[in-house]
């Protein structure tokens, strides 16, 4: 069995996606570009980058973003549960 491929979640107005996909292109490596709005990642996706995170919730999360501010994931975020924070994510 191989290695799977590679996922990158991209969102189209993000600069850092854009440079992420660009570098991976320019070192040739094999990657599959999600469009993270209309694909979000499975609840499962999301649990296995949570681990690869150490669990650091917040991480998963465009702090930057305006749905973080608009939604105010600044102080909502630090009592939500692990298991409702992942499904906002995967909606």
């Amino acid at each position: 069995m191989g290695t799977p491929m590679l996922k990158v979640y991209t969102y189209q107005g993000c600069s850092t996606c854009k440079k992420a996909v660009k570098w991976l292109k320019q070192h040739s490596i094999a990657h599959q570009e999600i469009a993270i709005r209309e694909t979000p990642p499975t609840l499962a996706e999301l649990e296995s980058m949570l681990a690869a995170k150490n669990g650091d919730l917040r991480s998963l999360f465009n702090v930057s973003g305006q749905d973080y501010r608009a939604l105010n994931l600044k102080d909502q975020l630090p009592g939500m549960s692990t298991e409702a924070a992942l499904a906002l994510l995967a909606d």
